[in-house]
């Protein structure tokens, strides 16, 4: 299997949903059956979320236990752009139609006072937040289909969806020293790292992850991390582990 499909198929959930929009814990499981001869993915796409997004395609399109109905269905009201449903396919195994709603992000937890546990969960360039897209996801792009405008496309369409599912990949960065805290938004087992301030940078021998290969640092191409005025990750050879490096200031 490639790097990116057992990427993919061994990555823990990174967004907890309540039900029934969870991710089915069985059907997770069993991700990786059927892929040895499928061809292998390479990225081509610099943006992560396009890169995200194609290998979902892939993995649709090459797995034995889905078909692929629908990719990046638009739902559009006069004039407006209501949504897009992800993926719809069905799942074989169950006899089911689903709605997959995906995302791929990574967060760099920072002290608050204003949240309950006390943490705040930020994007590296501050724009995005994990409160404000599971909010987003968990109240309207998983409700869809529960909208009459959505219903009406799917009706012409041919496709009745029995469930919706969020599926989520990527990470949490605490600050070096700190303690991992309890967070429900957060699945428990998800991918947890460290971030620094570059004056916290003791090691200079790392190399310089672009984004779209944050999901394995370990592949991205060699150029050495230098420090600029924006959040980074940057991958260390020896210890096999990324680490994201932000201005002083962040």
């Amino acid at each position: 299997m490639c790097p990116w499909l057992h990427w993919l198929c061994s990555s823990p959930e990174l967004m907890a949903f309540p039900e029934p929009f969870h991710f089915p814990r069985s059907q997770a499981n069993t991700m990786h059956v059927g892929l040895n001869n499928v061809p292998r993915f390479q990225p081509s796409n610099k943006r992560l979320g396009f890169v995200f997004e194609d290998l979902l395609l892939h993995f649709f399109s090459y797995h034995p236990d889905y078909q692929l109905l629908a990719h990046n269905l638009q739902i559009h009201h006069q004039g407006k752009t209501l949504g897009a449903f992800d993926f719809i396919v069905h799942y074989l195994p169950n006899n089911e139609v689903q709605h997959i709603e995906a995302t791929i992000k990574y967060y760099l937890a920072k002290p608050s006072n204003t949240s309950d546990n006390g943490w705040c969960f930020l994007g590296p360039n501050k724009n995005d937040s994990l409160d404000k897209k599971w909010q987003h996801m968990h109240t309207k792009q998983l409700r869809l289909r529960e909208t009459e405008t959505a219903k009406e496309v799917l009706l012409k369409q041919g496709i009745c969806i029995d469930h919706a599912y969020g599926f989520s990949r990527g990470a949490i960065y605490w600050p070096k020293g700190s303690t991992a805290e309890f967070e429900p938004m957060l699945q428990q087992g998800h991918k947890q790292g460290i971030w620094l301030h570059q004056q916290q940078l003791h090691q200079q021998q790392l190399n310089l992850v672009e984004k779209h290969y944050w999901p394995l640092p370990q592949l991205a191409p060699q150029q050495p991390y230098m420090a600029t005025e924006k959040a980074q990750m940057a991958f260390d050879a020896q210890s096999q582990h990324e680490v994201f490096i932000t201005p002083d200031g962040w």
